[in-house]
């Protein structure tokens, strides 16, 4: 933090603490509020409008810099947003916490609070935001730049600020699966022709997004994975590219790729002009899968699409908390999951526990689109038909007594916990 992390400690080491703002209850200007004295962090504000928090007075710091915002009307939007760096803090993003609690005319909460969680670094600062709607009587708001669990450390806000908005506009995206299972199926490069050919019989709407079954090019053959592995940019990804093009869409497909001495069940994703786009491997192999030779992959990821933000999961992922969670907290807003069988409620609370729209194209498992609240929009129950459904990725999932969980999620959920012997 440079010349500002010398002037954080000479404040500090001149005992400039906290009382000097003690919670008065009106909170015009900015006051420093904590739920127990034992909790409250230190307050020093800087003549150039900046705001200090440490823990150095309370390691187990809880709570911070509190002020009204006047102005609220109901129903309509407001981003809120903070800039922040910081010293000494091992997990910034669930310990500096921005939020906005609604208020009524008499200054009573309304609702649940909102957390502020897309952001973006610039230089040493971080600037955190989130646009939120007014609800039913909300007159007031306050703004609340917190500290939690600092163990020490130290914030630095900027820029705090609460402003009226746009409403966002909706974000329509068409998704797609196959239901496809090929009976005395010659495998590899043949089984390609069938997925396209059957496509283009069924799929007759604009779609943006069609997804394709795990191992398109061994199911209902005899083939073993050597025999059709490929690379990421092989046949298969040659001939739905030419798919994706015609159509003007993104597709996900299962294959087995070869990359040097090692086989990988893996994901393609083509874009709309029939390019390989990315690639997952499926990073959870169950005993079979590497009993018969094949290597895990070791990351998810999310693809920046022009639709919204996709990732993949592939079968045995959804028996494992690990990859949801992390393509959470990499924003996907979509996740595509080609799957030969799994189990069922497991994938209701992937979605329900990421947030996401979940697209799956099973064999034993289902073939639906299903929303993040883990209830289905649409399900292809007979072989070689089609699930599909419009969704508007702008839409808000609130849960009651819990509020906005994907926003909650980004900022509460612990990366550090430890296994214990």
């Amino acid at each position: 933090m440079g010349n500002r992390t010398g002037l954080i400690r000479w404040i500090l080491s001149i005992a400039l603490i906290a009382c000097a703002h003690e919670d008065t209850g009106k909170r015009e200007e900015w006051q420093i509020w904590s739920p127990r004295q034992q909790q409250k962090p230190t307050g020093i504000k800087l003549p150039d409008g900046s705001l200090i928090l440490t823990g150095s007075a309370a390691p187990a710091a809880a709570g911070g810099w509190v002020k009204n915002v006047n102005g609220i009307q109901p129903g309509l939007w407001f981003r809120f947003e903070a800039e922040y760096q910081v010293e000494g803090l091992s997990n910034p993003r669930q310990q500096v916490l921005i939020r906005l609690q609604w208020r009524d005319a008499k200054w009573d909460p309304i609702g649940d609070p909102e957390y502020a969680w897309r952001e973006e670094r610039s230089g040493p600062w971080t600037r955190v935001w989130e646009e939120v709607q007014a609800p039913a009587n909300a007159k007031r708001a306050e703004l609340q730049l917190w500290l939690y669990d600092a163990q020490l450390g130290t914030v630095v806000f900027r820029n705090p600020a609460v402003e009226l908005t746009e409403t966002p506009a909706k974000r329509p995206v068409r998704l797609a699966s196959l239901n496809f299972r090929p009976s005395n199926a010659q495998g590899g490069e043949a089984n390609i022709h069938k997925l396209v050919e059957l496509s283009r019989q069924t799929l007759t709407k604009p779609t943006d997004l069609l997804v394709f079954g795990e191992g398109v090019t061994v199911v209902g053959s005899s083939k073993k994975y050597a025999e059709v592995a490929e690379p990421a940019n092989g046949y298969t990804a040659k001939l739905l590219g030419q798919l994706a093009r015609e159509k003007n869409m993104y597709v996900v497909a299962g294959i087995y790729e070869s990359d040097g001495d090692f086989i990988y069940n893996t994901a393609i994703l083509l874009d709309r002009k029939g390019n390989l786009a990315g690639k997952y491997r499926k990073v959870m192999l169950p005993r079979e899968e590497i009993e018969r030779g094949l290597s895990p992959g070791n990351a998810m990821q999310v693809f920046d699409t022009d639709f919204g933000k996709l990732g993949i999961m592939i079968c045995y992922d959804v028996f494992f908390s690990e990859p949801t969670k992390s393509l959470a907290m990499q924003g996907a807003e979509v996740v595509a999951m080609p799957i030969w069988g799994g189990n069922e409620w497991l994938a209701k609370a992937r979605s329900i526990e990421g947030r996401f729209t979940l697209v799956s194209s099973g064999y034993d498992h289902p073939t639906y689109i299903q929303d993040p609240n883990g209830d289905r929009l649409s399900q292809a129950s007979q072989n070689a038909t089609l699930a599909y459904a419009e969704i508007d990725l702008a839409k808000q999932y609130r849960e009651k007594y819990l509020g906005d969980m994907r926003a909650r999620r980004m900022r509460e959920t612990r990366l550090d916990l430890k296994i214990l012997p």
